[in-house]
């Protein structure tokens, strides 16, 4: 059943009002100061204006609170201890608390993924028709909760901007992975190094608990993704969100639809090629079935024409270059990349590469930079721009 269905009969905007969270419940005479530092980490002073009055009072209860204050709530309340509640003259059982918890979490979960606003914060489902649930949005939405709580806790349980995230992690945009149900393609490795090093720069007083579920959660995705991976390259047709960015990116541009993970022995119909490498030595290069291009058109005789190429050229590859899996950690991927590129070279196919780390207001420029690179022919934008009608539909 989908989260949406599951949250339909939630009223969400309980739990900011002190006698059903606590008296009714919970049996919690909790006052609206004390439940407002709970949940917001605002004043406690009796009498006072607090953020639990300013949005659940009079037109503010409309206001659409930000992802970010959402999950602060839910780390706020899983870091409450018993101790807490009897410093404030409550007393809860710890199994009243975990209940506690779990009912937050589930409520926060439910208003991010339910259909509480007339602009909900998440998709109902992916743009192929893949409905939220436990293949899809939740086990991203369980990463992203593991890591905003670890980066918190490591933050001395301050709770860090979605901002700061991206920009510690070295992640372009964190939230986007949880919108589109995608998965986090080659950002799941910048993901876990992030992990790695916010568990290895703990404080000591940290909630060994609120890590230890973080650390499940994201141990959890992991299993899941590679069961997932190859279901999602049936039905997307790409192994990355980057890639599946690319490949829209360089079809809109040249107005021509490429094939998506094109084996390259299938392109250049050999299965090992003898060629001059890079150190003037002749090598042979023997191309296995798992030798992919990310994207491949072939060029046909009346297009090399219209675009002034020499009729030696046989296609167009294109390669998604996700920085982590192309860097220095995987030595195997760069040998891969160094035969494709060499291969291209002796069988006349021009390789584009686009990086992930490039801003993409110059993916545009780069393209026709490598393509005047590699052919020597200069090619216009305008000319490309008509190339749909030259060809006709």
């Amino acid at each position: 059943m989908s989260a949406k269905k599951r949250s339909q009969n939630i009223n969400f905007d309980k739990l900011f009002f002190p006698k059903s969270i606590g008296t009714k419940k919970y049996g919690l005479p909790i006052q609206d100061n004390l439940l407002s530092y709970f949940l917001f980490g605002d004043t406690r002073e009796e009498g006072k204006n607090t953020k639990l009055m300013e949005t659940t009072r009079g037109i503010a209860i409309y206001r659409r609170m930000e992802v970010y204050e959402l999950l602060s709530i839910d780390y706020r309340i899983n870091r409450l201890t018993t101790n807490n509640f009897e410093d404030n003259g409550i007393h809860i059982t710890e199994g009243d608390l975990s209940k506690l918890k779990y009912t937050v979490s589930y409520l926060i979960y439910s208003f991010i993924f339910g259909g509480y606003q007339k602009s909900t914060y998440v998709s109902d489902s992916t743009s192929k028709g893949l409905g939220v649930g436990t293949y899809y949005f939740t086990p991203e939405y369980a990463v992203f909760r593991a890591v905003f709580f670890l980066a918190a806790e490591a933050n001395n349980g301050i709770p860090l901007s979605l901002k700061d995230i991206n920009n510690n992690a070295g992640i372009r945009d964190f939230y986007a992975h949880l919108i589109v149900g995608y998965g986090f393609g080659d950002d799941f490795s910048k993901i876990s190094n992030y992990v790695t090093h916010l568990l290895r720069n703990m404080p000591s007083h940290s909630d060994r608990s609120i890590i230890f579920k973080a650390q499940q959660d994201i141990d959890k995705y992991s299993s899941l993704y590679e069961e997932r991976r190859q279901e999602l390259i049936d039905i997307r047709g790409e192994k990355s969100f980057f890639q599946a960015d690319v490949r829209d990116f360089i079809q809109k541009e040249f107005g021509l639809k490429f094939i998506s993970e094109a084996q390259v022995r299938r392109v250049v119909g050999e299965n090992e090629v003898t060629l001059i490498n890079d150190d003037g030595m002749k090598e042979i290069i023997k191309i296995h079935g798992n030798m992919q291009f990310d994207c491949y058109l072939k060029l046909t005789r009346s297009l090399k024409e219209y675009l002034g190429l020499d009729n030696k050229w046989i296609g167009i590859a294109v390669e998604a270059m996700g920085s982590y899996y192309h860097g220095d950690d995987f030595p195997n991927q760069q040998e891969s990349d160094r035969k494709k590129k060499l291969i291209c070279r002796d069988k006349n196919i021009i390789l584009l590469e686009i990086w992930d780390d490039w801003d993409k207001s110059t993916w545009v420029s780069e393209i026709y930079r490598q393509i005047t690179e590699c052919t020597g022919v200069e090619l216009h934008r305008a000319k490309l721009n008509e190339l749909c009608k030259y060809l006709g539909d």
